[in-house]
């Protein structure tokens, strides 16, 4: 998974989702390769949601 931003509304009909322009998304990593920078250009990849997740713990005094 992928977290963008959406520089160009658009729609996905087989699954029947929307994009509108502006939104900050969470896109399979196939959405993103096909409108990305280097696909359509409808998407602004920010980067891997599972990289974006991980903080550091906290520790316990």
């Amino acid at each position: 998974m992928k977290k963008a931003k959406v520089l160009t509304a658009f729609s996905i009909s087989h699954s029947n989702t929307k994009y509108a322009k502006g939104d900050d998304v969470e896109v399979s990593n196939e959405v993103a390769q096909r409108h990305g920078e280097n696909g359509t250009g409808f998407l602004k990849i920010i980067g891997d949601v599972e990289e974006m997740v991980k903080a550091p713990k906290a520790t316990k005094k």
